[in-house]
């Protein structure tokens, strides 16, 4: 892995399966910024997000967490990942508050004053059970919950699909201002290129399994616009 700054590294990452191939994704996405992955679904964004997560298993590559080889160490790159994926792990029938105390335990940096904190600032009720949640208010769960554990990596699958405009824009917002704060590395992926231009440093365009190309937002968007145009 050689020396490098904290944050999010993925060298070489690729996933075999018979219908889909990921192939040698290599990225970094140092602390303190957002990487937007812009593709099509089906392009290969939630294999990647799950990958990284460690919820599958890659058929070749490396993945640091904040200079944590996931190879080596699962559940310590584990602890420091946060995410808003499509498919999360927690139980439907409980609570928000005893979903956030039963997972709290796989992360160290988990305190209840914090989930009591980061519930509220997401305007959700402790009380509510998380299976009766809007899909925006699902976004917002995970997101709180995250936030709680106090990760190095924040993963976001398509966070804001289900969330209308004014909560769109608040959920950005936040984003950004935990980044800066916390000097979190967050990997945004998106198939919309209007949420990307408001929050990423950086864009990644991902088709069929391979980054086509990779760039700042500013660049990307010139050269689309000339493609296009």
């Amino acid at each position: 892995g050689g020396l490098h700054s904290g944050g999010l590294k993925v060298e070489g990452l690729s996933k075999k399966r018979r219908w889909f191939c990921l192939k040698d994704i290599s990225f970094e996405v140092p602390p303190g910024s957002i990487l937007g992955l812009l593709g099509r679904n089906g392009s290969g964004k939630t294999t990647i997000m799950k990958l990284l997560a460690g919820h599958t298993t890659r058929s070749h590559g490396n993945i640091f967490v904040n200079h944590v080889d996931m190879g080596k160490d699962l559940v310590l790159a584990q602890s420091q990942i946060g995410f808003v994926l499509d498919a999360p792990m927690f139980l439907e029938a409980k609570s928000l508050w005893e979903n956030g105390r039963i997972f709290g335990r796989f992360y160290p940096e988990f305190t209840e004053k914090g989930w009591k904190t980061w519930l509220s600032a997401c305007g959700l009720q402790k009380s509510d059970l998380l299976g009766q949640l809007s899909k925006g208010d699902r976004v917002k769960f995970q997101f709180a919950f995250a936030m709680s554990h106090h990760p190095k990596v924040l993963l976001l699958d398509e966070p804001t699909g289900n969330l209308d405009p004014v909560s769109r824009k608040e959920f950005l917002n936040m984003l950004l201002e935990v980044v800066e704060n916390g000097q979190i590395s967050v990997l945004f992926s998106s198939h919309l290129t209007t949420d990307l231009e408001q929050v990423a440093d950086q864009v990644a365009l991902l088709d069929q399994g391979e980054i086509l190309y990779s760039s700042s937002m500013g660049q990307l968007f010139s050269r689309y616009c000339l493609i296009k145009g």
